[in-house]
């Protein structure tokens, strides 16, 4: 049987210029989603373009997995969890 060839993912080449752009982008954004409809890139490359840069020493910040949701209130949620023992 042949060897089975890899496949290579062809990487889009990018010039300084765009990289440039992308980082100041991406520091000015709050969340990945703002980074993903400026670029118009899917939310993988956002990211794994962001993490390329940071093992290359670009000290580029880091979003919350939130995913979109606003921070949970624990204090209520614990009052609530309190409120509710015993009534099944």
């Amino acid at each position: 049987m042949p060897k089975k060839e890899k496949t290579k993912m062809t990487k889009a080449k990018i010039n300084p210029y765009d990289m440039e752009s992308f980082v100041r982008l991406w520091q000015a954004a709050n969340r990945l989603k703002d980074v993903v409809d400026a670029t118009g890139k899917h939310e993988r490359w956002c990211t794994n373009t962001a993490s390329y840069l940071r093992r290359k020493g670009v000290g580029l910040k880091k979003f919350s997995r939130s995913l979109g949701r606003t921070a949970a209130d624990y204090e209520k949620l614990a009052a609530l969890a309190v409120s509710l023992n015993g009534h099944h």
